[in-house]
């Protein structure tokens, strides 16, 4: 009956027990009550008073017979009951307000530590032979014990789970360790097998921890949406619900795509991961991004805000914004510049009425050309301003093919009611909507949920979110840099908790951003948990194989659920070992003689054969019902897990739509603003040192100082 007793186990079969089981049963009944029939003593025997005088050796075959009955039934029983739990599932749901939730540990349901017997099993129970046996039964309602059965539109193999049910408590709750955690966490499923419901489930423990929990969501999942605020609600954390949606900006709220930054640089960068990078197209972006670092510069020198809004107005008239920084320019190093100007002006103005000027001077303002004739003549040196007037020097119409395609994408982002929520007005008092900063939500604990509507819009959701990862991702760098025991040694302390990071859609979200934000911010406090169809999606998101695959190294837990390609079951099959499976053949024969008194001769054979196969098959990842999965943690450790499915909050006033939940969060925002909006984080803190050390423009340690 176990593979310690038997070199073949063999569970998928009839219930060859019960006949034993009955006849030994009825032996023993017989041989009781009826001694004399099986010529066994029965002279000393009385009627009613069995017991007392029963000779010792009948009472040992009625015990040995009637124990044998009890055992082989209660056998009979258990592989009956396997048998159930292969062919049926068990429904498998909870409440949100229920689900699990630990300070250290993440909590991704019930699941069997998977071993060679279960790949034996799952062998056994794919031949054709064990077809009959899984078909639904009478007996299963018997052994189901009052749990609902599935609703059966999971699909895929039910066996895969039931395989690891017949030892006795075999299926566990599976928790995660902080530390495993903190080492990531990859997701691989196609869609429709509750990669979703995975990120609700996750989501819910993160939003209970009382730490801040980000959560991108590239499609706008509303299930997703509606569970995170129902989740906040129930922990007591509704004002801390922060909601940022492209498809909904008039419950939104507002961030700015280049507020917050370490590098001027970080502005062009990512304008350009938001453009298209292939072919000939690379080279343009490079343009592209040349151009918009120039004018990021140049607004930064000026004290200017850098939004979308900004950007574009100074892409279509770079003129004004080299006129306004030669004059401050000029003001600071060329006293009485503007003795003449006037009579300047007009004589350039009179050249280009003659056309006496060169062909690319021809379209800018006299104004502008007789601030640029000063700076040559004052001989100014200034980086800034060279820049901005190699810029300014060429053709406009040769210089708008090279970055044509930087206008469509600032515009789709200018446009409407994205627009207002894209580039914040920040001196609009009566726009309560806050303005997202995650600087000084991540201080605050927010819970912050961002969805980006790609499916209207894929290139402004990409932009979009390509800011926000390189946001994070310069955020981690300065808490890592500057605070005690991270970085300097003589920082300050990083006193907030974790920050739960989940990203749905890794593979759309995928730019140059998300591996320094995978390998390196553990140490800042970050917990990454993504989720892809495939890891195709990788490759192409991040532009190369060698790329794709460094993003899936940084991943030391991978959770694989049901893929259609078999590259993707690779991830989680080429590190597992082989096992052997062993099967009986049976072979029988016979020969005719024709010499001697021997007609024929008749032999049978029993041999086993062993094959040796992956612990766990591509085949059989294809194979995963819904809400399954095969899970490697903990250093290469294999579980078989099977995940709740979250229903609705018990919880009254808790939003069902979206329109509910844009009433309560426009009410929210009407009120006063919270004071976690003026706090600074402690990495923004002045550090005991020479704050010179870090020269650079727009460094934290340089504005704290």
């Amino acid at each position: 009956m176990t593979v310690a007793r038997y070199p073949v186990e063999c569970l998928i079969r009839p219930l060859v027990e019960v006949p034993t089981a009955v006849v030994s049963l009825a032996a023993s009944i017989a041989i009781g009550l009826m001694p004399e029939v099986f010529w066994l003593p029965s002279s000393l025997m009385q009627a009613g008073d069995y017991w007392r005088v029963f000779p010792p050796g009948h009472w040992l075959i009625t015990g040995a017979l009637f124990a044998n009955g009890v055992k082989r039934l209660h056998q009979s029983y258990r592989v009956a009951q396997y048998q159930s739990r292969v062919r049926r599932l068990a429904r498998y749901e909870v409440v949100g307000d229920d689900i699990p939730a630990r300070d250290n540990a993440l909590f991704l349901g019930k699941a069997f530590a998977w071993d060679e017997r279960h790949t034996r099993r799952v062998v056994e129970a794919s031949r054709d032979a064990a077809k009959d046996f899984l078909k639904p039964r009478w007996s299963d309602r018997f052994f189901a014990r009052g749990k609902p059965a599935s609703s059966g539109d999971e699909g895929g193999k039910s066996y895969l789970h039931g395989v690891g049910l017949w030892e006795k408590d075999a299926e566990q709750e599976l928790w995660i360790s902080e530390a495993d955690r903190m080492g990531h966490i990859l997701v691989e499923g196609t869609t429709g097998v509750g990669k979703s419901r995975l990120l609700e489930l996750l989501m819910v423990q993160d939003i209970k921890s009382g730490g801040p929990v980000i959560v991108f969501d590239p499609k706008g999942d509303l299930a997703v949406l509606l569970q995170a605020y129902a989740a906040a609600c129930a922990a007591g954390r509704k004002d801390d619900f922060i909601c940022f949606h492209l498809a909904f900006p008039e419950m939104s709220a507002r961030y700015n795509l280049f507020g917050s930054f370490a590098r001027i640089t970080e502005i062009a960068n990512r304008v350009r991961e938001a453009l298209p990078d292939t072919g000939n197209s690379a080279a343009f972006a490079e343009f592209a991004w040349s151009y918009v670092n120039t004018i990021a510069v140049g607004l930064h020198a000026l004290g200017r805000r850098t939004t979308v809004e900004s950007l574009l107005s100074n892409a279509n008239n770079l003129e004004g914004l080299v006129a306004a920084y030669v004059e401050q320019l000029l003001d600071k190093k060329a006293e009485g510049w503007k003795l003449g100007f006037d009579e300047l002006c007009a004589d350039i103005a009179k050249q280009q009425s003659k056309g006496a000027l060169p062909r690319h001077e021809l379209d800018k303002t006299p104004r502008s050309l007789a601030l640029v004739r000063l700076v040559q003549k004052y001989k100014i040196v200034d980086s800034i301003a060279e820049r901005l007037l190699k810029t300014f020097s060429y053709d406009r119409s040769y210089h708008d093919k090279l970055v044509s395609s930087l206008y469509p994408l600032l515009q789709k982002m200018n446009t409407g009611k994205v627009a207002e929520i894209l580039s914040p007005n920040y001196d609009d008092v009566n726009d309560t909507r806050p303005i997202l900063d995650f600087e000084q939500a991540l201080r605050a604990n927010k819970i912050i949920y961002i969805g980006l509507d790609a499916l209207t819009d894929g290139t402004v959701a990409k932009a979009v979110a390509g800011s926000m990862l390189s946001d994070l991702t310069s955020l981690a760098g300065r808490i890592y840099n500057y605070t005690r025991a991270q970085g300097l040694s003589d920082g300050i302390a990083r006193n907030h908790k974790r920050v739960k990071l989940h990203v749905d859609e890794l593979g759309e979200m995928a730019t140059d951003a998300l591996v320094p934000l995978a390998n390196k911010s553990r140490g800042a406090g970050f917990d990454f948990t993504g989720y892809t169809q495939s890891a195709a999606d990788l490759v192409v998101g991040m532009g190369s194989e060698a790329k794709g695959q460094q993003l899936i190294d940084n991943f030391n837990t991978l959770i694989m659920m049901r893929v259609k390609s078999e590259a993707t079951c690779k991830l989680l099959t080429d590190g597992l070992s082989e096992v052997v499976v062993p099967t009986i053949t049976w072979g029988s024969g016979s020969t005719d003689s024709g010499s001697g008194s021997l007609d024929f001769t008749s032999n049978q054979t029993q041999k086993i054969t062993e094959t040796r196969v992956k612990l766990v098959t591509p085949a059989q990842i294809i194979s995963l019902p819904r809400g399954q999965a095969f899970i490697s943690t903990q250093g290469g450790r294999l579980y078989k897990a099977v995940f709740p499915m979250p229903l609705e909050s018990r919880q009254s006033g808790i939003p069902r739509t979206v329109q509910e939940l844009g009433k309560a969060l426009l009410s929210r925002y009407a009120a006063p603003q919270a004071p976690w909006q003026d706090e600074l984080a402690p990495w923004r803190d002045a550090p005991a040192h020479d704050t010179n050390a870090f020269p650079y423009e727009g460094s934290p340690m340089k504005e704290a100082a």
